[in-house]
C-alpha cells in the first residue's frame, strides 16, 4: 500500500479493501485497543474520573471504534482468503473473544488472492 502516511492510516483503519498480515493486525489494532482499555481503567480508578463522563465518551466513540474493528478484521479475513462477511462472527458477544485472537494467529494465503497482493510481498516506499 503506497502513498502518504495519512492515506495509509485512512486505508488501514477505515477501508474494507485489501489485506493485512498478522503483525500489522496485532501491532496496530489489537495492542492499541488493549492499551487504551488499560489506560481508561487506570484513569477511572486513580483519578476518580466520573464514570458517567467516561461512559458518555465511550458511547460517542463507539461507532468509530466498531467500524475500525470491522474494517481491520475484514482485511485480516481477506488475507486468510475468506469473505469479509465472516466479520459478523466478531460482532457476536463473547464469540469475539475467540474470533479476534484466531484472526491474529492464522497465517494468510501466500501470494496474491482475489482480495489483493500478499501483504508480506508488498513493500511500502520510504518517505
Amino acid at each position: 500500500m503506497g502513498g502518504s502516511s495519512t492515506s495509509y492510516f485512512k486505508w488501514f483503519y477505515f477501508s474494507v479493501r485489501g489485506r493485512i498480515g498478522r503483525q500489522a493486525y496485532w501491532l496496530f489494532m489489537v495492542l492499541p485497543l488493549f492499551l487504551t482499555g488499560i489506560v481508561l481503567g487506570f484513569l477511572i480508578l486513580s483519578l476518580h474520573i466520573r464514570f458517567r463522563m467516561v461512559l458518555v465518551l465511550l458511547l460517542a466513540l463507539l461507532p468509530v471504534l466498531v467500524w475500525v474493528g470491522i474494517a481491520v478484521s475484514v482485511k485480516r479475513l481477506h488475507d486468510i482468503g475468506l469473505s469479509g462477511w465472516w466479520v459478523i462472527l466478531c460482532l457476536i458477544p463473547f464469540l469475539h473473544y475467540v474470533a479476534v485472537p484466531v484472526l491474529g494467529v492464522i497465517r494468510g494465503k501466500v501470494g496474491a488472492n482475489i482480495y489483493g497482493e500478499d501483504p508480506h510481498r508488498v513493500r511500502v516506499p520510504a518517505h
